[in-house]
C-alpha cells in the first residue's frame, strides 16, 4: 500500500468553444457521421461531434437504468466516437494525396491538358471498364482542373502512371499526408486506419499488389481507410503551408497552488507534407475552385456565403446491407487566409455535395456568427 500526500486539483482549459461546439453538435444533428474542426496553424480542436449523439447523465445514478439500457441497445451505436474511431473510405477527397504524388513523382504538369474523358475509362482493357462519376465525361481536361471537377477517369490515368513508377508511391505519399497511424490526440481513443501497400497486402491477404489496386487506391476507394480526424489534419496541412500538427483538446493547464505553475500546451508540429510549395499552391488552386468554378462540384453549396471556403467532396462508394455511399467535404476557411479546417462526414446518404457540404457550410457559418442556412 503507498501513501501519496494530496495536491491541490488544476483547472483545465480546453481548445473548445463551449456554445460554438453544441452548435457543431445541433449541425450534425442525429445523423450517423462526424464532424471535426481543427484551428489550421496549431492542430488544436475546435469542434469535435460524433453522431448519433446520447444523454451521458443517464449513466449517472440509478434513475437512468432505462436510459442506458437503451442506448446499449441502439444499432446505430451512439457511444462509438465516429470522429476519432470510425474508419472509411477516403473517397474522392484522397485524390488530393494522389495529385501530390503526379506533382512530385511522375512529373506532371498540373496545368497541361493530356487527360480526355468520355465518361469512361478502359486503360486496363476494354473488359475492366470504368466509369467516370459524371457520365458523359469531363472532355479534354487539366490534372488541376480534374481535382476541381473530381474527374475519376483523370485519376485513374494518374494512378496506371503512379503504379509503373513504384507501386509503394501512393502508398508513401499517403502516410506523409498523416494516413496510416493515430494522430496522437491524447486523452481520446483512436483508430490508425489502414494505408495499404503491396507488403500489407501479401501479409494480410496472402495475394500480389494489381495495378488494380493502385488505380483503385488513386480515387480514395479499395481498402484504404481513413479516419475524420485524420482528414481534418491532412486538410489543414493544405491550408497551412504543409504542416501536419498532433491535434490536441487541452491548451492549458492552471497552477496548483505553489506546487505547479500554469501549464500552457504549445502546438506540436509532427511532420510536413510531401509536396513543393508550387505544387502545393497548384493543389489549394484546384481546392477553390470546387466551390467557385462552375466545373467544380460544390458551388452550388456556398452561393451568398460570405467566407471563401475552398474544400474537396468525395462520395465513399460502400458495401453491406446498406449500400448508399458515405458523404465526405473536406474544407478550409477563409480560403485565402485559412484559419479553420472542417471535416464533415455522413454515413450512407449520399454525395459528398448533397450533403456532407452543406454541412460544411453551416460550420462556416456558426464559426463566424452568420444566420445559419437551411
Amino acid at each position: 500500500v503507498a501513501e501519496r500526500p494530496a495536491l491541490p486539483s488544476r483547472t483545465i482549459h480546453t481548445t473548445f468553444d463551449r456554445d460554438f461546439q453544441e452548435q457543431v453538435q445541433e449541425i450534425l444533428g442525429g445523423r450517423k457521421g462526424a464532424i471535426v474542426v481543427l484551428d489550421v496553424h496549431s492542430g488544436a480542436v475546435r469542434a469535435l461531434a460524433s453522431g448519433p449523439g446520447f444523454d451521458p447523465n443517464v449513466f449517472v445514478g440509478p434513475a437512468g437504468a432505462v436510459g442506458r439500457s437503451q442506448i446499449l441497445a441502439d444499432p446505430r451505436r451512439p457511444l462509438f466516437n465516429r470522429a476519432t474511431q470510425g474508419t472509411y473510405p477516403a473517397a474522392s477527397v484522397f485524390k488530393i494525396v494522389t495529385m501530390a504524388a503526379a506533382l512530385e513523382e511522375a512529373g506532371m504538369d498540373p496545368e497541361q491538358t493530356f487527360f480526355y474523358c468520355p465518361g469512361y475509362w478502359e486503360g486496363l482493357g476494354p473488359g475492366s471498364r470504368k466509369v467516370c462519376w459524371k457520365a458523359e465525361g469531363h472532355g479534354d481536361i487539366s490534372l488541376k482542373d480534374g481535382l476541381t471537377a473530381s474527374c475519376d477517369v483523370t485519376f485513374y490515368s494518374v494512378g496506371q502512371t503512379l503504379d509503373g513508377v513504384g507501386q509503394d508511391v501512393l502508398a508513401r505519399f499517403g502516410r506523409g499526408f498523416g494516413f496510416g497511424e493515430p494522430t496522437g490526440l491524447e486523452g481520446v481513443l483512436e483508430k490508425g486506419g489502414l494505408m495499404p501497400d503491396p507488403a500489407w497486402k501479401a501479409d494480410a491477404i496472402g495475394e500480389a499488389w494489381w495495378i488494380g489496386d493502385t488505380v483503385n487506391l488513386s480515387i480514395g476507394q479499395g481498402y484504404l481507410l481513413v479516419t475524420p480526424l485524420q482528414m481534418a489534419r491532412m486538410i489543414a496541412a493544405v491550408a497551412n503551408g504543409g504542416t501536419l500538427y498532433r491535434p490536441y483538446i487541452i491548451e492549458r493547464l492552471g497552477p496548483a497552488g505553489d506546487v505547479e505553475p500554469e501549464q500552457v500546451i504549445q502546438p506540436q508540429a509532427v511532420g510536413t507534407l510531401p509536396v513543393s510549395p508550387a505544387h502545393l499552391a497548384a493543389i489549394q488552386e484546384a481546392l477553390l475552385g470546387v466551390t467557385t468554378m462552375s466545373i467544380g462540384t460544390a458551388p452550388h453549396r456556398v452561393t451568398g456565403l460570405s467566407i471563401p471556403v475552398a474544400g474537396k467532396t468525395g462520395t465513399a462508394e460502400v458495401g453491406g446491407p446498406d449500400t448508399r455511399p458515405h458523404s465526405w467535404f473536406a474544407a478550409y476557411a477563409p480560403a485565402g487566409r485559412p484559419e479553420i479546417a472542417i471535416i464533415a462526414l455522413a454515413e450512407n446518404v449520399g454525395e459528398g455535395s448533397s450533403v456532407a457540404a452543406p454541412l460544411v457550410r453551416q460550420v462556416v457559418e456558426a464559426y463566424y456568427g452568420l444566420p445559419l442556412s437551411p
